[in-house]
């Protein structure tokens, strides 16, 4: 056998191997957007089809989603050629806010695209948020002078959203905002607590109660938490 056909022979050999692969292709450009929701609204779920493109069999190796509240099981692992297999994906919300972002990544045997991520994209819309947190916070709390948390409870809604009650623990504690109050959409209301007594002493725990008009948040409780300092 010449040398230039045993040359020629390795070429259509490499030529082959390199056009005799699979090739995995995931639809919806593997990602999915669901926009604005709400909680309530889910758990949220979609469908992927991760297709074989190619012309030898595609393996599926892992799907692994980010985190635990995504779970995105496949009806098969290997996809023959012109074939493919359907991954039903569910992503729960209930303990998300505002933008999200959240990854489920799968590997295969594609000598070109072995790993793909595929993006599930939300914003999670809830009727009320708090910054810099739900808890209001009093620090080093004093048993002299007046005492005062605040937070900014803000109205997310495109509605009006009335007051109906409010309710503090200890009955004490003082608070700007009364039964018939309306928070407007989109407003940031400033949201103060005070008090004073000077037989407090240890680890002071209270509460704040909003009854409100909506009915998807229609109790919104906020812990008021201190600590007594007896020197100031």
């Amino acid at each position: 056998m010449s040398k230039s056909f045993q040359l020629f022979s390795l070429f259509i050999f490499s030529v082959s191997i390199a056009f005799s692969q699979p090739k995995m292709e995931i639809s919806n450009n593997a990602q999915k957007d669901w926009g604005k929701v709400q909680q309530k609204d889910g758990p949220l779920t979609t469908q992927f089809k991760i297709y074989n493109k190619g012309n030898q069999l595609l393996k599926i190796y892992a799907v692994k989603p980010g985190c635990g509240c995504t779970t995105a099981p496949l009806d098969k692992t290997d996809i023959k050629p012109g074939e493919f297999a359907t991954m039903n994906v569910v992503l729960q919300i209930k303990k998300d806010e505002g933008k999200i972002t959240k990854f489920i990544t799968v590997t295969c045997n594609d000598p070109i695209l072995d790993k793909k991520d595929i993006e599930l994209k939300a914003r999670i819309i809830v009727p009320f948020s708090f910054f810099p947190a739900k808890n209001m916070m009093f620090g080093n709390i004093s048993t002299k002078k007046e005492n005062v948390g605040k937070i900014v409870l803000t109205n997310n809604l495109e509605m009006e959203v009335r007051i109906l009650s409010v309710a503090t623990f200890p009955n004490y504690v003082k608070v700007n905002l009364k039964a018939g109050d309306k928070l407007k959409p989109g407003q940031d209301f400033p949201l103060t607590c005070s008090f004073k007594n000077s037989k407090l002493e240890g680890k002071f725990e209270g509460k704040l109660t909003l009854h409100t008009s909506h009915p998807d948040m229609p109790i919104i409780d906020i812990p008021l938490l201190g600590m007594v300092d007896p020197g100031k």
